[in-house]
């Protein structure tokens, strides 16, 4: 399977998921509401006996504290898959060389350094641009990083390749691990 078959798939497969929990949070909030009606009407139906009272809205109560945390797992859910569907669609574009939505690496735009200004290193449509999938703000610094300050040590730069091929046959692994 292609890169961009790959890519499209799992853009389907995130959208159909995604979906799928909308209806799910849609479905718990509604009967969440039905629990706080539930709960109030037991209080009005049965307002002179607070035993029966305090067992309805005791279950109500436990009820609706149950689908709290489960609603909080669909959204966590739907937010891994929304992830997903961004990864896929930025990928599709890296790879079609559309980078108008990649981070540009301006900050580190530098007219002093011996060669990254020249070669379009930094900036709109850039190497960098290319390059950057980090998540965070310390692998898009170590990036650049490498970009500005290349090392000559064939020793790591080998090391780095290898730890590129294993990552390269592990598209689940690594397409999570960037979603998470």
């Amino acid at each position: 399977m292609s890169p961009k078959e790959y890519y499209n798939l799992l853009q389907a497969e995130a959208q159909e998921k995604k979906s799928g929990l909308s209806k799910k949070i849609m479905t718990v909030s509604v009967a969440r509401l039905l629990l706080a009606v539930v709960a109030m009407g037991a209080i009005w139906l049965y307002w002179g006996a607070p035993k029966v009272i305090g067992v309805v809205d005791g279950i109500c109560v436990i009820a609706f504290l149950v689908l709290v945390k489960y609603h909080d797992r669909l959204f966590r859910a739907r937010a891994l898959e929304e992830a997903y569907i961004r990864i896929a669609k930025d990928n599709v574009a890296r790879m079609a060389l559309d980078l108008k939505k990649a981070p540009t690496g301006d900050e580190f735009l530098d007219a002093e350094h011996p060669y990254s200004y020249d070669l379009d290193v930094f900036g709109k449509g850039s190497l960098f641009s290319l390059l950057d999938t980090t998540a965070t703000r310390n692998g898009m610094d170590l990036l650049a990083m490498h970009l500005q300050n290349p090392q000559d040590v064939r020793a790591e730069i080998k090391l780095r390749q290898d730890a590129v091929k294993e990552l390269c046959s592990m598209n689940a692994f690594r397409t999570t691990m960037r979603a998470l």
